[in-house]
């Protein structure tokens, strides 16, 4: 990976919290989806953005409060 894309100010590096792994954890059974996907939409959740874009449709349209977005489809 280049580090000219880590480095643009055009990202913004966002980081889960105990809070997240907790909303994560407490939603893992009832959702059906891997633990670290949980994470990832919570930590979306937390910071106000309900869009994905990913290959992973198949566990993320399980998680009501994220749109999907696959560029390759």
């Amino acid at each position: 990976m280049s580090l000219e894309i880590v480095e643009s100010d055009k990202w913004q590096k966002i980081n889960y919290t105990h809070d997240t792994i907790n909303h994560a954890a407490e939603k893992f059974e009832q959702l059906g989806v891997p633990f670290w996907d949980l994470v990832i939409a919570e930590t979306l959740k937390e910071n106000d953005i309900t869009e994905i874009i990913t290959e992973n449709g198949k566990d993320f349209d399980k998680i009501p409060w994220i749109k999907v977005r696959n560029p390759f489809k």
